[in-house]
């Protein structure tokens, strides 16, 4: 690879690399002033590479990042928090209004209260799956740096 295709390649975390002594691996850094990134050749073990060693370059460009991944999981996180202050809200107006309820309006509020919990237990259950994908996405980018 030249200086100047060096220059022009989009560098992201998690690209590989293969070099022309046969190693491939993800790129750990990268220095444009030097033009060259650092490429791991062993356990624990890194080097930097010059962009004149570089064969062949594989970008991640395309797929999600973890901060996009963070950020979904994080809006999605917030609306179920919005939904639950919510159904909080109307817990609270539905026991200040029990106590001027008649049995028939009783019955009802606890339905809306059953009703409620329901949408809690969705909204737990929403969370957990969120917590799932966080640990699965970390847990490819772990074998992604193996």
């Amino acid at each position: 690879m030249t200086e100047q295709e060096f220059m022009r390649h989009v560098w992201r975390p998690y690209d590989t690399v293969e070099l022309e002594n046969g190693i491939k691996g993800r790129v750990l850094n990268v220095c444009f002033s030097t033009r060259s990134v650092r490429v791991p050749i062993g356990q624990g073990v890194s080097e930097w590479f010059k962009c004149d060693a570089i064969v062949k370059h594989n970008s991640v460009t395309g797929e999600p990042t973890d901060i996009e991944i963070i950020e979904d999981l994080h809006n999605k996180l917030m609306a179920a928090n919005k939904r639950n202050e919510d159904l909080q809200l109307i817990k609270v107006k539905l026991e200040s209004q029990i106590s001027k309820c008649n049995t028939g309006e009783l019955r009802r509020c606890v339905n809306i209260l059953a009703n409620a919990l329901v949408e809690k237990k969705k909204t737990i259950e929403s969370i957990e799956k969120a917590v799932a994908r966080i640990n699965e996405s970390l847990d490819k980018n772990e074998n992604n740096e193996e």
